[in-house]
C-alpha cells in the first residue's frame, strides 16, 4: 500500500538523520484504537488511516476516544484517507493520502 510505503520512506530518513522515531500502534481492551502515534520528543501526532474515498463520522471514533483519554490537542490528530479533499476538522486534520507530506 502507498501509504505503507510512504512511512517506511519517512522512517528511513529519519534514521539517515540519526534520528529513532517513535512510532506505535495503540488498541485498548474494549477495542479503541489508533494505528499510528509517531511520537517526537514531548509531542505525539495521533494517525488514523482509512482507505475509503468518502469520510464517515464513525472514522474519528478511535480519535475521539484518545483525545479524551490522553487530552492532546486536535492540532497534533490526522485522518488520512483515499480521497482526494484535504481539510480541517473539529476532531483531527483530514488529509488526502495525496498530501501525506504535511504530517511531518
Amino acid at each position: 500500500m502507498l501509504i505503507d510505503r510512504y512511512f517506511k520512506c519517512k522512517t528511513k530518513a529519519f534514521f539517515n538523520k540519526g534520528i529513532k522515531p517513535e512510532l506505535f500502534y495503540w488498541r485498548n481492551n474494549t477495542g479503541n484504537e489508533i494505528d499510528c502515534i509517531l511520537q517526537e520528543g514531548a509531542t505525539n501526532k495521533v494517525i488514523e488511516i482509512k482507505s475509503a474515498q468518502t469520510i464517515n463520522n464513525s472514522f474519528f471514533k478511535g480519535i475521539q476516544y484518545y483525545q479524551k483519554l490522553s487530552g492532546i490537542n486536535t492540532d497534533s490528530c490526522y485522518l488520512i484517507y483515499g480521497g482526494s479533499e484535504t481539510r480541517s476538522q473539529s476532531d483531527a486534520m483530514v488529509l488526502s493520502w495525496k498530501d501525506l507530506n504535511q504530517i511531518y
